[in-house]
């Protein structure tokens, strides 16, 4: 902690365990630095040359205040901390953090996700005849963004608690082979031929090896800077599979990361019995 001075342990490759919390790490900052009215205003201090000056920032567990300080390492390899020792003004050297929770995204509130105004010209049907209803090897592409007190924001960066694609026959019939999968795609997202990468969850996709019509892997279209494509592909010539409807025939536990870091979470689902349609659940 700030006042014991103890080192903490770097954060492994899965991340902090449940249960503790002092951990490190060191990696690129993807998100855009929040923009402050009284910084945004002022001119950046003049440094000596050489000086670095290094951002971090901290992620817990649970959603409470913290006091910090940062270890530095100098050029002798003496170590020194960015608060000192009984004597001096400890205050002005502990970092405090004051954490807030951000608000859970919904179809409702001030945070929103949302494909668009209802009624309004989407999904975008890419193939397949927008009119017919009764086309079984359509393709549509739903736009997902993040409105924060009615104005778009950019996405960032998309997660996934559990699995990335749904999948939904037309009946629960072991002869039926007509069914709907979903993928998922971000803009930066690309392959080695620079086109947008089209995920579908890599067990799902597993079991539709020597499948005909397997989901594309790529993006036929543009994606909007900030927003996250959601693809609804028609299928026919894939007969019933009792394990790929208990893992996949559920609703997606979507977070997003808006440009700060700001975490928004919601569920994104088939429009009821409608294998047909996607929907915001809430």
């Amino acid at each position: 902690s700030a006042e014991q001075k103890i080192p903490l342990p770097e954060v492994g490759e899965d991340g902090v365990p449940v249960g503790n919390k002092w951990y490190y790490t060191e990696s690129e900052n993807i998100y855009e630095r929040y923009p402050h009215p009284t910084l945004s205003q002022e001119d950046p201090p003049k440094r000596p040359k050489g000086m670095v000056v290094k951002e971090f920032f901290v992620q817990c567990h649970k959603v409470e205040d913290l006091r910090i300080a940062a270890m530095l390492r100098s050029d002798n390899y003496e170590t020194f901390y960015s608060n000192p020792g009984t004597e001096g003004d400890a205050d002005h050297r502990v970092i405090n953090l004051h954490a807030v929770e951000p608000p859970e995204a919904g179809t409702i509130g001030g945070v929103v996700l949302t494909f668009g105004e209802p009624g309004g010209n989407w999904p975008k049907r890419v193939d397949g005849d927008k009119d017919d209803e009764k086309d079984l090897t359509t393709l549509d592409y739903y736009y997902l963004k993040l409105l924060i007190n009615q104005r778009q924001v950019p996405i960032k960066k998309i997660q996934f608690v559990g699995n990335s694609s749904m999948v939904r026959w037309e009946t629960d019939t072991t002869l039926e082979d007509i069914h709907s999968i979903t993928g998922y795609a971000i803009a930066d997202d690309l392959n080695d031929q620079g086109k947008i990468i089209l995920h579908t969850d890599e067990i799902l996709k597993r079991r539709l090896v020597g499948q005909l019509n397997a989901p594309e892997e790529t993006v036929r279209d543009e994606i909007p800077s900030g927003e996250v494509l959601f693809s609804l592909q028609r299928r026919e010539y894939w007969r019933y599979d009792g394990y790929a409807k208990s893992d996949f025939d559920k609703e997606l536990d979507v977070v997003v990361f808006d440009r700060y870091g700001n975490r928004h979470r919601g569920r994104i689902g088939f429009d009821g019995i409608n294998r047909n349609k996607l929907k915001i659940l809430g």
